[in-house]
């Protein structure tokens, strides 16, 4: 076997294991970009459905990754989603409020016919629930100080540490994956060549 291909199959693996770190990042960083864009004054813009505020804000924006502005009637389609999920998200707010003040009994049943079940919501129980109760409470009212002590109080994990167990775990699957893909074709070439050892050409 020509060493050129060993050397090249070598480089396939490293920059494989290289390409599935910058993955885990890549999506790091666009769940970052998410969250920074709460505070997006476009993003305001396309909530209130004032599409003059929205060229405005657009000609002030710094920032590299908006390359484009909308049109108005892309705006608008944009504006109308946007104000559909806010929405339904206030008319599950009011049912979770409802379902909070009728107890932990009331609340539980309407917790388990969540679609999208909130982190930690399995840590509550009948003895936590009135610390459950304040923590809500604090969120209410953006004291989120207060709120991070009752969190701690309840155990409840950070949501930043769950995503980043959860990219270790998906890049770690993507490596996984190059070292059985190569592993698979490292064997098939040494069939190939007789069960001699493909390295061996190196020294050749």
């Amino acid at each position: 076997m020509k060493k050129t291909t060993v050397i090249g199959l070598a480089l396939l693996l490293v920059i494989g294991i290289f390409a599935a770190g910058v993955s885990a990042i890549g999506i790091q960083d666009q769940k970052n970009n998410m969250q920074f864009g709460k505070e997006n004054p476009m993003k305001t813009t396309l909530e209130s459905g004032d599409y003059d505020a929205y060229l405005e804000s657009f000609e002030e924006s710094d920032r590299p990754f908006i390359k484009h502005k909308l049109t108005e009637e892309k705006f608008n389609e944009r504006s109308e989603h946007i104000q559909e999920r806010i929405e339904q998200r206030e008319e599950r707010r009011e049912k979770m409020n409802t379902a909070i003040q009728g107890g932990y009994d009331i609340w539980s049943e309407y917790a388990i016919t969540l679609d999208h079940k909130p982190a930690n919501l399995d840590l509550v129980t009948e003895d936590n629930f009135e610390t459950f109760v304040k923590l809500h409470e604090a969120r209410e009212s953006q004291d989120f100080d207060l709120a991070k002590d009752y969190a701690d109080e309840l155990g409840f994990e950070k949501p930043e540490h769950k995503q980043q167990g959860e990219h270790k775990q998906q890049s770690n699957q993507m490596k996984q994956g190059m070292y059985k893909g190569m592993r698979q074709r490292m064997n098939q070439m040494n069939q190939e060549n007789q069960g001699r050892c493909p390295f061996n050409s190196m020294t050749e």
